[in-house]
């Protein structure tokens, strides 16, 4: 899976004024593009970006011929495919912070560009048990450390390298265990997640001075 990205600082600063407070209105938002190059098989992925619609038909209508998108919802597999005479099945929103396996079929690379803004405040719940998940901020960076993934003593990181599963623990004495240490998550990647207690994954990614 290869990866470019391109984020895009907008800053809206036209001056609006209110009828109420006579005052000047900014807002300042990220928008640009994150390209990933999905190649046959199964990947784990997620939308980096959001827009103002979300829903799988609209974000992968130029996939190809019977990929399948598949979520991890409530300990089961939910799958949705895409026909080459009706479209996608089973249209769900995928909106940045949840992650689902992209299954691309036999043939060239599945090249994906996403355009959207970034998420710069978001609250995605991680649950007990197993779930998939991914960073709601288009960031590389370790899990932990950069991606302020809410990991406690046991908590597990699962990730697929194309062709296995790799499994990082944090031990309460010898920190992240498994290839390499604290996984680093590449940007629109996701990840199974293994948590004893649900917590709340935050992020808030403030730009400007």
């Amino acid at each position: 899976m290869r990866i470019r990205t391109l984020v895009c600082l907008a800053a809206l600063t036209a001056g609006v004024a209110t009828t109420m407070a006579q005052s000047n209105v900014y807002s300042l938002n990220i928008v640009g593009y994150v390209t990933i190059t999905n190649n046959p098989g199964f990947s784990l992925i997620a939308n980096p970006l959001t827009t103002t619609n979300n829903n799988l038909n609209v974000l992968y209508s130029d996939a190809p011929s019977l990929t399948k998108i598949i979520r991890f919802v409530g300990g089961a597999y939910v799958t949705s495919t895409f026909d080459p005479d009706d479209g996608w099945n089973n249209i769900v929103p995928l909106n940045p912070g949840e992650g689902y396996f992209i299954q691309v079929p036999a043939g060239p690379a599945y090249v994906k560009t996403y355009v959207g803004e970034v998420v710069l405040n978001s609250t995605n719940p991680v649950p007990a048990g197993f779930s998939l998940r991914a960073s709601s901020v288009p960031q590389q960076g370790k899990v932990q450390t950069d991606l302020l993934y809410p990991a406690v003593n046991l908590d597990k990181v699962i990730r697929w390298s194309g062709t296995a599963y790799i499994t990082h623990t944090l031990d309460p004495d010898d920190g992240w265990t498994g290839p390499g240490g604290e996984p680093i998550i590449s940007v629109g990647e996701s990840f199974f997640a293994q948590k004893g207690v649900p917590a709340n994954w935050i992020r808030n990614f403030s730009v400007g001075p």
